[in-house]
């Protein structure tokens, strides 16, 4: 893949978290970063408990958190040799994370937050880099057991509120977060202190450091004189590590603190206004240089509405491969007409073309699906092996009939970071229905050889249900959230039906969409939604709430992030594109590119980019695409 030298989205971070034996904490731990929209790669010094399980059911959840975990890294020491562990991480980072801009180092018990009220940590971020600072100081927290924590509060967090504050002169060796830069250092100082050319520490805001290094006496016992202290190597104590646990007895009175002597956490008063902190910063650079700064590098990031971009300073992260143009069924809400009688497909030799030209520094998902099956390309599995062995953090997903996944499930249970999504619609008779031909008993069958498979490969591999939902199948959702339960498919997402107008005859009807039964799809999906919590699936249906069609930011983001490519390298803007926009591509009246010919820096702002999503961005004007006017899309905002 070729690289290009452009600006890194300011916002992009990730968290390096350090995991041993951390199963009391780690489940909130990952949940707060991820909901927060920040990757994780966890390294792990070989867990003894349930971590790594905890890590693997949270491992590629794209569609429940904004953040993911791309990456587990397994560090085996004699001991707990933390310089040795840190250095794999660093040296990681200058290796597979030199495409994020903002670098955290997490302690699996560490729980970072803005200063700043009201604002999210990555706002946070992207306000400290526009002034000008690459290296973020920690104020740190410890907080421990006190008689008052309540012991039917479950969660840690909402159980301690009692902590000590560290002294500043402590505080100046928590640079947990930064910008990356090649040069950057962190295992020299333990972790403490980013070294670096051209350093800027932040000396207007602090982020909050909230630390648990035990939750309870039990789980204080256990840590420090059963996974702690037996663990520690000879050459780092004498160094003057690891004195945090040197005085602490395995006595009540030392793992139970006092309440009183410990300080009431109030997360009000230890955060400032975005005024203060602007008022702090604005001493300290030259006052001609004051409106610039709030006009260009505060106001624009921290304040004002944003407005839809149409030229775009970074690259799509997720790339559609439309495999091949032939399907083993024929769907009755299939959008593809099938005219070409020769079948095409991608292969491994242009697929390498292909990725050749997309930049290394943004992918993050390959989708392979397609007008037809993708399990029927016969180069699909060289290409995702390919994938894992060149590019092992793009994490890639698999959109399928299901029709073909008995015979394919011990290889795809070989391939690595892969989520797999089948498309079913229903029970058996109700899905040979709507396939147009019989095999649902099949696509259950495969489901089952795959979890075994899976379970001999030790992969965590995770299993979505696609179910695209019309009048004629609404019914069908809480079935299929029983079935999902008892085969462990991890979720279900409901897509809403799109009737084109060049399919209506022997297929669905257009009355047959939701856009006319709104009220029936409210109530199955409430129906559906407490069935799925009881059960422990994760339930996603897409909204048909009108409102949504004034917002913005719920509106298509297709041509903001992602692409979808056909056998022959041309580029459509979004999913279901190569249907949309077919004649006036093949025509060059629309050009989106071709990635078998250029890269992707050569079209990803071309015209017709740019008119595409000042079109979705509702500012396009006299320019706007009539095919996005009258996406099917648009009838669910």
């Amino acid at each position: 893949m070729k690289r290009f030298n452009l600006k890194r989205s300011a916002a992009s971070a990730v968290g390096i978290l350090f995991c041993y034996n951390e199963e009391h904490l780690l489940i909130e731990t990952i949940k707060h970063y991820l909901d927060q929209g920040i990757d994780l790669v966890i390294v792990d010094n070989d867990s003894t408990d349930s971590s790594i399980d905890i890590v693997e059911m949270y491992r590629g959840r794209t569609e429940v958190y904004p953040g993911r975990i791309i990456d587990v890294i397994h560090v085996k020491t004699d001991g707990y040799e933390w310089i040795k562990i840190i250095k794999i991480a660093c040296d990681y980072m200058h290796e597979k994370l030199r495409h994020y801009c903002w670098i955290m180092l997490i302690d699996a018990d560490a729980f970072y937050y803005s200063p700043i009220k009201k604002m999210p940590l990555l706002k946070f971020l992207t306000l400290v880099r526009r002034l000008g600072f690459n290296v973020i100081q920690g104020r740190l927290y410890d907080f421990y057991p006190t008689e008052k924590d309540d012991p039917a509060v479950s969660s840690p967090l909402e159980r301690l509120k009692y902590c000590s504050y560290q002294p500043e002169w402590f505080n100046r060796h928590q640079e947990r977060i930064f910008m990356y830069h090649p040069t950057v250092n962190f295992y020299a100082s333990a972790g403490h202190q980013c070294l670096r050319e051209g350093k800027k520490v932040c000396d207007i805001a602090e982020f909050i450091y909230k630390h648990y290094p035990w939750v309870s006496y039990e789980h204080g016992l256990k840590k420090i004189f059963s996974e702690r202290k037996p663990r520690y190597v000879k050459e780092e104590l004498q160094k003057q590590m690891h004195i945090q646990y040197a005085t602490i007895q395995p006595t009540k009175s030392d793992l139970v603190c006092k309440s009183g002597a410990l300080s009431y956490f109030f997360i009000d008063k230890e955060t400032i206004s975005l005024y203060a902190m602007l008022r702090d910063y604005y001493k300290k650079v030259p006052i001609l240089l004051k409106f610039v700064v709030a006009l260009k590098k505060v106001i624009r990031t921290a304040v004002r509405r944003p407005s839809p971009e149409v030229y775009l300073k970074y690259f799509p992260t997720t790339y559609h491969f439309l495999m091949t143009n032939f399907c083993n069924a024929r769907c009755l809400f299939c959008n593809q007409t099938f005219e070409d009688k020769e079948n095409k497909e991608i292969s491994l030799e242009s697929f390498r073309a292909m990725a050749s030209n997309i930049p290394a520094e943004s992918a993050k998902v390959f989708y392979f699906s397609g007008g037809g099956d993708p399990l029927l390309s016969k180069d699909l599995f060289p290409i995702m092996r390919d994938v894992n062995s060149r590019f092992p953090w793009i994490e890639l997903r698999i959109r399928t009939n299901g029709l073909l996944l008995e015979r394919h499930a011990q290889v795809l249970a070989e391939i690595k970071n892969c989520v797999l999504e089948i498309s079913i619609h229903g029970r058996e008779e109700m899905n040979d229905t709507i396939l147009g031909r019989k095999g649902t008993k099949g696509i259950i069958d495969g489901i089952r050889q795959l979890n075994q498979h899976l379970k001999a490969n030790n992969n965590g591999m995770r299993k979505v249900f696609y179910f695209c939902a019309s009048r004629i199948n609404l019914g069908e959702i809480p079935a299929m959230i029983e079935i999902a339960a008892h085969l462990k498919v991890d979720e279900i997402n409901v897509d809403l039906c799109q009737v084109l107008s060049h399919r209506i005859g022997d297929r669905l009807r257009i009355k047959d969409s939701l856009i006319f039964h709104r009220h029936d799809y409210d109530r199955m999906i409430k129906k559906s939604e407490k069935l799925a919590k009881k059960l422990g699936v994760c339930f996603n249906p897409q909204t048909l709430d009108r409102s949504e069609r004034l917002d913005y930011y719920k509106r298509c983001r297709y041509p903001w992030g992602m692409m979808a490519i056909d056998w022959n390298g041309l580029v459509y803007p979004c999913c279901g594109g190569e249907m949309i926009f077919k004649k006036k591509v093949k025509s060059g009246e629309y050009v989106f590119g071709n990635i078998l010919k250029e890269s992707v820096g050569n079209f990803w702002n071309n015209e017709h980019w740019q008119r595409i999503r000042a079109t979705c961005g509702g500012v396009g004007g006299k320019s706007k695409l009539p095919e996005c006017i009258s996406c099917p899309r648009n009838l669910y905002r």
